[in-house]
């Protein structure tokens, strides 16, 4: 039994290598370096971590550290699924310290990977390790890749190595030291390349193959479910139109009951992109609220530069007066904007912030699922994600959001240089990652849709649902690092009931 209670044990993993050719061609390389790359559910991570732990209980003097881009994603997946496969008798973890130290004394430090943090090289060069795990490492830098390669130091240990874990990212530094045919020859020596599809996992569950062709866009199943390192090229939402995705709000509509905005017993959430008066980046918060099947209806937007503080909160307060704020995602790299913002009555959270994951939820509320009806226009395939004609900047930007490129024109990793048509974007990414899970499948009819039925029962199933959605809500919360800032936007016209 592991630490936590989880889906599957160490000796589960151990025992189902057998089935997962390339997950024990990874678990079995030689090489200084290994990176195990490809789709979605090819079992990586579970991998990355049963090596992680019969590594360290052969080294009795070693020292490992985990990683991935930030805190929160590394708590709630990499960790978690470390302590859920690591035996509770193998050793001893420190929640304040997030190290396990097993009984031969071999610790396993887990640590973000984010260098936008001026701390994160001081807790990391100081250290002389043994092996580096990377998890997700398409989402960090090269120079992140190289300074854990000049830690790995530690005169005690025999055998040092690194391996690294991720979806791919393109021609990026993993491509080119891990699987480029053409590379150097000293590399080829040194790192050693997996590539796998999720197919190559028997053991996911029925369906799971079919609802990634359902719910990716081309590009990104090519990647995320085929494992294939093809470069994204030029627009990041290639599906988005308007003629598909911008409804007109000066019109009344029956998927609003007969309104231009969205019903007010929907809840909303925020992502805030703050601005730079320095650069002359501008503000972007969309405002968006979330229909009982999941889809998603940006119905304002709130965009400018030099803004301050004070009139985006009245401003907010307006647009959300008489609904529920389930939460405001802000960049946590701007957290003196946000604790001023509390002091207007809006309360948020630090964004979930990896990239590349954020950017792949996004787009996939983007994709036209063949499988829904449009509720504007009754067609057959529509996204789950739309905006109201009236959100200018938010078309716009989403219309000419474009993937990085460097001076010879090839595809980068690197979006801190790219600010044009990014601050909406950025700010819609920010509320989907942190608060929405994935689509799911097409929803199916609700019990209280039967015209036939009484009036009593159609409130009765419909509060059913929502105490339902209100516990699934808690369960998900409390699975992630972060606190609700749901909060009822009060009325300035008396009390509201719905």
């Amino acid at each position: 039994m592991g630490y936590y209670a989880g889906e599957i044990t160490l000796q589960d993993a151990i025992a189902g290598l057998e089935k997962l050719p390339k997950a024990k061609e990874f678990m079995l390389s030689k090489h200084f370096g290994t990176a195990f790359v490809g789709g979605e559910g090819s079992a990586k991570t579970v991998t990355l971590m049963t090596c992680c732990i019969l590594n360290a209980l052969a080294e009795p003097d070693g020292m490992s550290l985990v990683g991935r881009l930030n805190m929160p994603a590394l708590e709630s997946t990499t960790m978690r699924i470390f302590l859920e496969l690591v035996p509770a008798d193998y050793g001893e973890w420190s929640e304040s310290k997030k190290i396990w130290t097993f009984n031969n004394g071999h610790p396993v430090l887990f640590r973000h990977l984010d260098i936008t943090d001026p701390k994160v090289f001081g807790h990391i060069r100081s250290l002389n390790l043994s092996k580096a795990y990377i998890d997700e490492a398409s989402e960090i830098e090269e120079k992140v890749f190289l300074l854990l390669i000049g830690r790995l130091r530690r005169k005690s240990s025999v055998r040092k190595i690194i391996r690294l874990s991720s979806n791919p990212a393109g021609h990026d530094y993993m491509w080119r030291h891990f699987f480029d045919p053409n590379r150097k020859e000293e590399w080829k020596r040194l790192f050693y390349g997996v590539g796998a599809r999720s197919a190559d996992n028997t053991f996911l569950e029925a369906g799971y193959l079919d609802r990634q062709k359902a719910l990716y866009p081309p590009d990104w199943y090519e990647r995320f479910s085929l494992g294939h390192f093809t470069d994204f090229t030029d627009l990041v939402y290639k599906e988005f139109t308007e003629l598909t995705h911008v409804y007109d709000d000066t019109q009344h509509w029956a998927i609003f009951g007969d309104s231009d905005k969205p019903p007010a017993g929907w809840p909303c959430i925020v992502g805030m992109d703050i601005g730079s008066g320095s650069e002359g980046d501008p503000w972007a918060l969309p405002i968006i609220s979330i229909s009982p099947d999941g889809a998603l209806y940006q119905f304002a937007e709130i965009y400018g530069v030099d803004l301050r503080i004070a009139p985006i909160a009245t401003e907010l307060q307006h647009h959300l007066e008489g609904r529920t704020l389930e939460g405001l995602a802000y960049d946590y790299a701007q957290r003196a904007a946000a604790q001023e913002l509390d002091e207007h009555g809006i309360y948020g959270v630090p964004a979930i912030k990896e990239r590349r994951p954020g950017l792949f939820k996004v787009e996939q509320y983007m994709h036209v699922d063949p499988r829904l009806t449009h509720p504007f226009n009754n067609t057959q395939g529509a996204p789950r994600y739309f905006v109201a004609k009236s959100c200018t900047n938010t078309i716009t930007e989403l219309s000419g959001y474009k993937w990085p490129k460097d001076r010879s024109g090839n595809p980068k990793n690197d979006f801190t240089t790219n600010h044009e048509h990014s601050h909406m974007p950025d700010g819609i990414r920010y509320a989907i990652h942190t608060f929405r899970p994935t689509p799911a499948d097409i929803v199916a009819a609700k019990k209280w849709d039967n015209p036939s039925l009484p009036i009593m029962s159609k409130v009765f199933w419909q509060a059913k649902e929502q105490a339902d959605q209100k516990v699934a809500r808690l369960n998900r919360l409390s699975r992630t690092p972060f606190k609700s800032t749901r909060q009822v936007i009060p009325s300035r016209h008396g009390p509201q009931f719905s």
